[in-house]
Order: C-alpha cells, then structure tokens, then sequence
C-alpha cells in the first residue's frame, strides 16, 4: 500500500518508480494500491497489505490506523519528503517533541555511507563489490531528531546526518528514509540499488520471498514459508500435526515430507547433509587422535582396524 497526499504517478513522483521496480518473479507478483488519507477506508484489513510505504504528514486520525496495521507484525517505509512532516512524525513515533532539530547545510549533492549491512534492510550490500554508493548522488534530505533513543540509524550521508532510521515498535517497525526517490531528491530510482533496496525491505516486512529448496536433516524447516500448514507427513507415512504458534519443524530422516495446508500440499525432498559424503583421507594425527592412541609407531593393521570400528559406529 502507498499512501501519499496526491494519487500523482507522473515521472515525478514516487509511484511512478515503485510501481516500475516492483516486478513479478518467480515467487512473488507484487500489486501496489495507491491511497490518499481521504481514500484509506477507517478500518481497512491490513492482511493482504505486505508493506505500507508512506509519504504523507501523519495526522493524528491517521495514527490509529498506521498502529493497526503495525499489529500485523509488519514494516512501514516512510519517506520523509518535508520538513514539516517531522512534528506529525515525532508524535507518531512518540518522540517529545521538543527535541532539537538539527540543520542540514545544502550542497551540490550529498552520498550514503556508514552503512549497517549487518542489517536485514542492507544485507544485499554486504559484498564490497555491491556497496559503492559513490555514483548516487542526494539532492535534497531533511533533518533528525537527535536523542532519539529509540531509533538506530542503518546509514548516514557524507556530511554524518541519518539517512535511513529503523524504529521498532512493540509490534511492527518503522523504517524512515530522510530522502526520497523522486528525482528532485535524489538519483535513488535510477541507481542499481533501488531494487535490491525495495525487496530486502519487503522481505523485512514479511520474511523471505524466495523459499529454501536444498532441505537437510540437520536444519531445522522455516515454517513461515509455508503459511497455514496443519500437518507433515514423514518418509515413514506416519502423520505429525503442527502446534498453535510452532515455527519451525526438524525433520529426523531423509526422504519426502509432504507439508499440508487447508488449500495445498507442498512435496519436499529432504537429504542428508553434504558431510556425510566426505571421502578425503584424514591426517594421521586425526587418525591417532580418533583411536585413542598415543603411539605413531603402533602397528598399522590394529590402527587400522581400530580406525574402522570407530569410524563405522559413528556414522
């Protein structure tokens, strides 16, 4: 859901750009409604709204219904586009709002750094080969709040102002961009970084879009990946039912699992793990060390013998 003062998706505007970016895949078809605060029905239901992206002045009607959908357990993106969305936003966030606005000196442009990409937002850009920002360049970003206690700052701008803010909330968080990607602010949808940019955020919001193929019996099963299951069938054709609330499931042998919902059946192949056809000769040391022995010279039919029993008991 975008949710912005106009239903403007001209060129200009940052609609126009989420709706080009966010492109079906194999896994995910993406649909994005565009709303007004006029628009937005009083309670609407939030189940089938992934992320919320908005660039509106946050009124103080629109709290409750922000608050609502952050129940969900989901992110909103906020791009704050005006200055003067920031008193709206602090009383969202539950900043005091006497808090000290800092000043942003202007200049011909500015550029990210400091990136947190131990972050799940920035993890696509922890390879060095993908987090030189240095051709993106910010015409225009807006102050922060400083001593605000509550908010990690994920990325800064060169001249050291927040430049992407992460607020969790009890439920839900809140991801605060002090730019935006409308082009009179920044070359941000244009960049190589934009896509990747959207979609780890989506996936912040509502966990992994591409799910795991390559299953093994010493991982446990995400569960969240298959959304609504009541039960799994074993290789062994014997039936286990899911618990209220149970995340994750450990499958105890190879085979097929078959994973039941009220809609589908999901086949998965689960294999034993890549170690268990390792067949490189092990140093002697290891050898000795496995047998219990101490004696390098100790004749090689009994090292050998003894290494046999131990390595067959283990498997």
């Amino acid at each position: 859901m975008h949710l912005s003062p106009d239903a403007d998706d001209t060129p200009q505007a940052t609609l126009y750009y989420l709706k080009k970016a966010l492109l079906p895949t194999k896994y995910v078809i993406p649909n994005v409604l565009s709303l007004t605060p006029e628009t937005i029905p009083s309670s609407p239901d939030f189940t089938a709204y992934h992320l919320l992206v908005l660039e509106t002045p946050i009124a103080e009607e629109l709290i409750p219904i922000i608050e609502e959908y952050h129940k969900t357990g989901k992110a909103t993106l906020i791009l704050l586009k005006d200055e003067n969305h920031l008193d709206g936003l602090a009383m969202f966030l539950g900043f005091e709002k006497n808090l000290e606005k800092r000043t942003v000196q202007e200049t011909d442009y500015h550029l990210f750094e400091d990136l947190d990409t131990t972050h799940p937002v920035l993890t696509p850009f922890h390879d060095p080969r993908f987090r030189d920002f240095s051709k993106l360049h910010i015409w225009k970003h807006r102050p922060w709040f400083i001593n605000s206690e509550k908010s990690k700052i994920l990325a800064t701008f060169d001249d050291q102002q927040p430049a992407l803010i992460h607020v969790p909330h009890e439920q839900g968080n809140s991801l605060i961009l002090t730019t935006s990607w409308a082009p009179k602010d920044s070359q941000l949808a244009l960049s190589t970084k934009f896509v990747p940019l959207l979609y780890s955020t989506l996936e912040f919001s509502i966990g992994n879009l591409q799910p795991e193929t390559n299953y093994n019996t010493d991982r446990q099963i995400d569960l969240n990946q298959f959304p609504g299951v009541t039960s799994i069938q074993s290789p062994d054709g014997e039936t286990h039912a899911i618990e209220e609330g149970q995340k994750t499931y450990q499958p105890t042998e190879p085979g097929i699992y078959r994973f039941t919902t009220e809609q589908h059946s999901h086949i998965l192949a689960v294999n034993l793990p890549s170690r268990e056809s390792e067949t490189t000769p092990l140093e002697d040391s290891t050898v000795l060390s496995l047998t219990g022995s101490k004696d390098e010279k100790e004749p090689e039919e009994t090292l050998a013998a003894s290494t046999l029993v131990h390595i067959e008991g283990t498997q």
